[in-house]
């Protein structure tokens, strides 16, 4: 499962504040020796502190995910100024590749939504309901997507006239 975008954003802010290296405590001369001819990777030391910390992370995340996935908490993605316009966009953009029935490559291509299984259209249009509530309003697709730019106008067309 990914990450949603401001927890990612959290973390990695967080992330950097935590950074580890690669140390042992407890190395004597022979073991230094060894390590400078060794092809294996260098230990990596963890102090109590940083385990807990990325544990709370952790937690926190799993814990937004889950109330994200059971409807209870929402996630508003970020916006900033585009170029030197005052639009507001979204740092993130829905991209709309994979929403097609069809690629209309070396197929019957698709060409009416009737052709279109429901499972398919419904996916896409609960999609684009939770990126519109999530504040993401700049959508992609391109020709070259097979169904997806006539599934997206249907989808779009029906959201706008409920």
């Amino acid at each position: 499962v990914g990450r949603n975008v401001s927890s990612t954003l959290r973390f990695e802010r967080r992330r950097s504040s935590l950074s580890l290296s690669p140390t042992s405590p407890f190395v004597d001369d022979s073991e230094k020796e060894e390590k400078k001819t060794s092809t294996t990777p260098a230990k990596y030391t963890y102090s109590k502190e940083k385990v807990n910390a990325s544990l709370s992370l952790v937690v926190e995340e799993c814990s937004e995910l889950a109330s994200i996935l059971s409807g209870e908490g929402t996630v508003k993605v970020p916006k900033v100024r585009f170029g030197k316009t005052e639009l507001q966009m979204p740092i993130v953009t829905l991209g709309c590749m994979r929403f097609q029935q069809s690629w209309n490559q070396g197929k019957t291509p698709v060409l009416d939504l009737s052709q279109v299984e429901s499972d398919c259209q419904s996916n896409l249009v609960e999609i684009l309901k939770y990126a519109i509530s999530s504040g993401v309003n700049h959508i992609e697709t391109a020709q070259g997507y097979g169904s997806s730019e006539m599934q997206l106008g249907h989808a779009l067309k029906s959201l706008f006239d409920s």
